[in-house]
């Protein structure tokens, strides 16, 4: 029939542009890996009884390689962490030109003072993080400082601490901060006996 209308049908291919790759999304970058503890060891400056904390490994291969005979490593005393980390807190370092001491502090307040007071450095490069609060696996850290030379005692370990203030010359300034406890328990030597050089006996305490 003249009249009746063409049937039209269509047929569509698609090709491929030849030489084409399909090119994958790239994977997801690995997960940073989780962060792990470190100790915060303790020496002890021969000549003026300062005491000196750090977590820093390059600062304690520094002090240990023998050119520094004046600073005696103590060991372990408690354990953070030598980068921040979630739900941790800085511990400050300054060094008291006067005393020629370390001080710290984990007080936003005390470290704002000590930096706009004269005779303070902030040693901003070694300062240490520990736990923002007490948990069931913390313990606290104690801060003592001596009246003469401005030298801070951070210790864990009550009986250390009430040897060092029968002395007469230190202050109890009551718990810094909490941290966990060393994670390698080996006992320690220096640091689980009362210096001679800040108390004048050597007084061997209790494990």
């Amino acid at each position: 029939n003249p009249t009746d209308t063409p049937e039209i049908s269509f047929s569509f291919t698609s090709f491929a542009k030849a030489g084409s790759v399909l090119v994958e999304p790239p994977p997801p970058p690995p997960p940073p890996p989780a962060p792990t503890p470190d100790n915060i060891v303790r020496f002890t400056q021969l000549s003026t009884g300062n005491l000196l904390y750090t977590a820093s490994a390059s600062e304690q291969a520094l002090l240990t390689n023998g050119n520094f005979p004046d600073f005696r490593l103590d060991g372990p005393v408690f354990s953070g962490d030598d980068q921040p980390r979630e739900g941790y807190i800085p511990v400050y370092r300054f060094f008291n030109q006067k005393h020629s001491s370390h001080f710290f502090t984990a007080n936003e307040q005390e470290r704002t003072a000590l930096q706009n007071t004269p005779g303070f450095i902030f040693e901003e490069a070694f300062k240490f993080f520990v736990p923002g609060q007490a948990n069931a696996e913390t313990i606290p850290v104690f801060r003592l400082q001596n009246l003469n030379t401005g030298a801070q005692l951070l210790t864990t370990n009550p009986v250390e601490k009430a040897y060092v203030l029968l002395s007469g010359d230190w202050q109890d300034q009551d718990i810094a901060f909490f941290a966990f406890p060393v994670l390698d328990s080996t006992p320690l030597t220096h640091a689980q006996q009362v210096d001679v050089q800040l108390l004048g006996v050597g007084v061997e305490l209790a494990g």
